[in-house]
This record gives C-alpha cells, sequence and structure tokens, in this order.
C-alpha cells in the first residue's frame, strides 16, 4: 500500500512482486549501485571478476538473483518514489534472510552482530538528484513500521558515523596504489577525522565520499529513530539496535 510522507512529496511502497519493475528499474540508472542490486548482504559476496568482468555482467545477474527471491517472498524492502518514479530504497529483513553483517564472513562461518536480534536493516540507496532530502530517514521510517507489522523484535543495524573524503589520499591512491607504502605512509601521520558517539565514544570516519560509503546508513539517522549505538564493529561503523514492538 502506499503510503504519504512526511518529508513532502515523497511516498512509499514496500518491495514485492507487483513493485518489482520499480526496484530494477531504480538499480538500472548507472548508479554505483546497480552491480550489486542488493544481494550482496543475501549472496555473502560479490560476484567473482573471472566469471563475470564488467559491472555490467554483474548487475544482470543481481537482478536475477533478487527477481528469484523476490518471487519466493524471501526478500524485503521499502521503496521510494518521487512522483511515481523509484528514487530510493531500504534493505530489511530476517537475520537468516540478511545473514552476513557487512558482508563480513568469519572462519567459523557466518555469524550475526548480537544473537538476540530479530531484524535487519542493511542498506540504503538514493538517486543523487534527491540526497539531502529526507529519503534514507523516510524509507527507514517505513522499514521500522513494516517490521512493526510483521511481529516486532530487536533490530538491529551497523551504520557509519560519517565519511571523509581527502584530496591528497585520493591523488596518493590513484598515483601509487589503495596498499602502497606512500598512501601507509599518509594514513600514518595523518590524524583521521572522529565522531563523538553517545554510548560508545570516537568512531572514525569511513574513507570516501558520501555515496560510496553510506549504503548502510548513517549513526545520526537511525539514532533519531530511536536507536541505541551498541559498540563499534568493523573500525568505523557502530552497531545499534532498537525494540520494536508488534502493533
Amino acid at each position: 500500500m502506499m503510503s504519504a510522507s512526511d518529508a513532502g512529496s515523497y511516498t512509499t511502497r514496500e518491495l514485492s512482486w507487483r513493485t518489482w519493475p520499480d526496484f530494477e528499474r531504480l538499480f538500472s540508472q548507472g548508479g554505483g549501485w546497480d552491480f550489486c542490486a542488493c544481494m550482496l548482504y543475501q549472496r555473502g559476496h560479490h560476484l567473482p571478476g573471472n566469471e563475470f568482468p564488467t559491472r555490467v555482467d554483474s548487475r544482470i545477474r543481481s537482478l536475477a538473483g533478487k527477481r528469484e527471491l523476490v518471487r519466493q517472498g524471501r526478500s524485503h524492502g521499502v521503496i521510494v518514489y518521487a512522483a511515481g518514479e523509484p528514487v530510493g530504497w531500504c534493505q530489511y529483513g530476517p537475520v537468516d534472510e540478511l545473514p552476513l553483517p557487512g558482508a563480513r564472513r568469519l572462519a567459523k562461518g557466518v555469524c550475526v552482530e548480537d544473537d538476540t536480534s530479530q531484524w535487519r536493516i542493511t542498506c540504503f540507496v538514493t538517486h543523487h538528484e534527491h540526497r539531502r532530502r529526507g529519503v534514507g530517514s523516510l524509507a527507514l521510517a517505513a522499514a521500522i513500521d513494516a517490521i512493526q507489522r510483521q511481529g516486532g523484535g530487536w533490530v538491529e543495524a551497523t551504520p557509519i558515523a560519517r565519511s571523509y573524503s581527502d584530496t591528497q589520499l585520493r591523488r596518493l591512491a590513484q598515483a601509487h596504489g589503495r596498499n602502497s607504502p606512500e598512501v601507509e605512509e599518509y594514513l600514518r601521520t595523518r590524524r583521521w577525522p572522529e565522531v563523538m558517539v553517545r554510548g560508545v565514544g570516537p568512531v572514525p570516519a569511513a574513507r570516501g565520499s558520501f555515496g560510496n560509503t553510506s549504503h548502510s546508513g548513517t549513526v545520526s539517522m537511525f539514532e533519531r529513530a530511536g536507536f541505541e549505538a551498541v559498540r563499534i564493529v568493523r573500525d568505523t561503523h557502530v552497531l545499534m539496535r532498537r525494540y520494536v514492538s508488534h502493533s
């Protein structure tokens, strides 16, 4: 069911077989996320480059995989619309549907960040023309409402505190490689920005521009939605949780 948003003209709908064409359109517009089609957390890894050498190849395979999961009722999410066009997305689902927080596989197999969680919110996408307009917050609110309707429980996410793009670092990486001694020396001597997060302390900013580091959302966005920080995970991400009562 389409719902009016508090963010002006935006509306939301649940991912379903009926709204699948809208999802496919959103992930076919040349955005940096197209190749993944939000399959990383369900597949557990990116597609092997030797079998899928281009992002177009990956997009075709990822969309096919997502389509099958939607057909089976095993993929959940919220699509955000502007004037009927899909412009945003939030993926959520039961932990067994999204078993890999941050697509992080441990030596002993797959683990969850907190074994009492029933739900996970993993990914956000916003078309570049609609960023900084509350699309992600609207999608998050709609995802929480959907979780509430489906029984509620503990919900977790691992957003970043903030992103930070360093021009000099980018130049060094382009000239010498991301793992070069020059980059390592620069990072060793450079004081990287941190953000104080209530409940866990200072958290380093994630390296990169906002669009390619913030797919998991931001701490401030989740704080506004009632989530509380638990601990730092993967250096720049924060495990946040909220209990959602059944409606």
